[in-house]
């Protein structure tokens, strides 16, 4: 799925994503000029609530 997810975020029509962990949201505006991608992590993964960071 990480590969399919790629694929999608790589179309040209995209221009906005948000991966929101176990799901994503992809836009297609026409007045947004600059494409973006936000990758949005449960704060239960992030690196210093699982304690990597001590």
């Amino acid at each position: 799925m990480e590969e399919a997810w790629e694929e999608i975020k790589a179309h040209p029509s995209v221009t906005l994503s948000l991966d929101l962990y176990y799901m994503g949201i992809v836009f297609f505006r026409q007045e947004t000029k600059i494409k973006e991608d936000y990758t949005i992590i449960l704060s239960k993964y992030k690196p210093w609530i699982m304690g990597f960071f001590k």
